[in-house]
């Protein structure tokens, strides 16, 4: 016997569409904001995603935000994802996915990294 899934009506897949579109915008809006600031306030809208993630942005991989700051590029980027998640860098978490701890453990790395120029991991 084979289920078939119901159908989505036209309003529904539209629905779907519209949301997908606005997240994408949104995403696309915060990355463009992030990499125009200087590094230190960059962090700052950064490590206030990290702590409190709207909705948009709960699905953006961790890496792929803090490749947004100045001066924090790839070998950072992957450095604090390796801290934040105990070596399992495959993992590449998403904002949303992270723990309580996890987001303390990026807060502060990219807290200290910034406020006192030592290195991210």
């Amino acid at each position: 016997m084979t289920l078939a899934a119901s159908p989505t009506t036209l309003d529904q897949r539209h629905a779907a569409l519209q949301k997908a579109n606005r997240i994408r915008s949104t995403r696309a809006a915060i990355l463009t904001e992030i990499r125009g600031l200087p590094a230190r306030e960059g962090v700052a809208v950064v490590t206030d995603i990290i702590r409190r993630p709207p909705d948009d942005l709960a699905g953006m991989p961790l890496e792929r935000l803090t490749r947004a700051i100045q001066k924090f590029g790839a070998t950072k980027a992957r450095a604090l994802l390796f801290t934040v998640t105990d070596g399992r860098v495959w993992m590449n978490p998403t904002i949303g996915e992270l723990s309580f701890e996890q987001r303390q453990k990026a807060y502060d790395l990219l807290d200290r990294h910034f406020t006192t120029g030592k290195k991210a991991a």
